[in-house]
């Protein structure tokens, strides 16, 4: 076997273990110094531990990003001004409005003559009225809802206008009823006659009753949530894609959404989430997702806050965040949010030179995607998908410790580091191959060998 023999007393070989059991207990020795050295090094560098977990901190609602996920690089995502209203031009695409069941479900296929036609009274209504008249219309709704009268004068002027296109639409629905056999025709003029009754005889009045603070009371309230839902699906067919916020047709529904984002919990969001959905999703098909909520995911490179508040709502501002999608492209997703958690790194306003705050957080958003808009990047007009969310979902770093807590865990770091490796030592000493042979050395052999019995 390679092993050296030695004669004891005549009585019999005993192997001579000393230069290999040497060679083996310093080399234990080392290894266990050695091991003890790097356990101190990696408490004391968290650089080191991140080495050796990567992605550890995840995002809430997910894994940590992969390796593949994670992007550098950082992304220009100011905004053109937009001080005035930007229309639709050539170098734009053409959207043609289509209804979508979006908010709430607008009334389906089986839904009677009379509903179905209410429906579409007031979807005509409402997109004939003067962009002006519509935002009133929604801010007097909104006052309502919070028990609130309208502002009179706007609200007067709104009833006026409404009053005015139900005629005009009463007139033109009734004008294809000359072309009908007289059955079919007698049924339409008793769904007409019923549609106008109730904006006549019920809806117009009570409309009229919102200005008066001392009747209004729980139906009125419920009447006013009624008519916003309805509205609410028409407001968003006034969303063009690749045109600026600012268009002053997406108003009403830009206040409305982030009204209803200020009155959600992010649980209620995340159970009427859609899920995860991807960047080119978003931005390949805007209108099948238009108004309803999805969950995104990636990395936050900059960041800014606008601070304005809306009349009767909630909001006093929000913050505009540049994501870079988890998956890719190295194109971003633009994400408006009403606040941020608590110990998330401070978000300033955007500087007069477009200046904003650079971050390099895991986020995920869940809100209301809205358009693909466009934004003026190094390279020209881009476009991206655009999110409107209650918060980001966000884990924070573990917390740092102080200079005299980080000391004190150093020293007892390293003594236990000491104390372990003396015990290995020992351990290694007390059980290696040799351990027998020494202690024969120390306690000697005996005179003599009593032969067995």
């Amino acid at each position: 076997m390679g092993f050296d023999f030695q004669k004891r007393s005549g009585a019999r070989l005993v192997p001579d273990y000393r230069s290999r059991g040497v060679r083996l207990r310093l080399f234990l020795v080392a290894s266990s110094l050695f091991f003890c050295i790097w356990l101190v090094t990696a408490i004391a560098d968290p650089g080191l531990r991140q080495f050796f977990a990567p992605g550890s901190r995840p995002i809430a609602g997910g894994p940590p990003l992969t390796e593949s996920e994670r992007a550098t690089g950082t992304v220009d995502t100011r905004l053109r001004p937009h001080d005035t209203e930007q229309t639709d031009s050539s170098h734009l695409a053409e959207v043609t409005a289509v209804p979508r069941p979006a908010i709430p479900e607008r009334a389906s296929e089986e839904a009677s003559s009379v509903e179905r036609t209410w429906s579409h009274g007031w979807e005509t209504v409402f997109l004939q009225l003067e962009p002006a008249d519509r935002d009133a219309l929604f801010a007097g709704l909104r006052r309502v809802r919070r028990g609130i009268t309208p502002e009179t004068n706007s609200w007067q002027h709104v009833l006026a206008s409404l009053d005015k296109a139900w005629i005009e639409y009463q007139a033109m629905a009734f004008e294809p009823l000359e072309k009908l056999e007289q059955d079919e025709r007698a049924k339409w003029q008793l769904v007409l006659d019923t549609v106008e009754r109730r904006w006549v005889d019920d809806w117009r009045p009570r409309l009229e009753r919102f200005l008066d603070a001392a009747s209004l009371g729980p139906a009125d309230l419920s009447y006013a949530d009624g008519l916003q839902r309805m509205l609410d699906p028409f407001a968003l067919d006034l969303v063009r894609d690749d045109a600026l916020i600012s268009r002053s047709a997406e108003r009403p529904i830009w206040f409305r959404l982030l009204e209803r984002l200020s009155q959600a919990s992010p649980d209620d969001l995340q159970r009427q989430s859609s899920g995860p959905i991807g960047y080119m999703q978003l931005f390949d098909q805007p209108r099948t997702y238009r108004g309803r909520i999805v969950t995104v995911r990636g990395t936050a490179v900059q960041a800014y806050r606008i601070d304005e508040r809306y009349e009767e709502t909630d909001v006093k501002g929000y913050y505009v965040f540049t994501l870079r999608p988890a998956g890719g492209p190295a194109r971003p997703i633009i994400i408006y949010a009403l606040e941020l958690p608590t110990g998330f790194p401070a978000v300033g306003p955007l500087s007069s030179d477009g200046q904003t705050t650079t971050l390099n957080e895991e986020l995920e958003f869940t809100g209301y995607f809205l358009k693909r808009m466009p934004y003026m990047a190094r390279d020209g007009v881009n476009r991206a998908p655009l999110l409107l969310a209650r918060g980001p979902g966000w884990s924070p770093p573990p917390e740092a410790m102080s200079p005299a807590s980080e000391n004190l865990r150093l020293i007892l770091a390293l003594l236990g580091a000491v104390g372990a490796a003396g015990l290995a030592v020992i351990w290694i000493w007390r059980f290696s191959p040799g351990a027998a042979s020494r202690s024969r050395h120390l306690n000697g052999l005996p005179d003599q060998i009593e032969p067995l019995s």
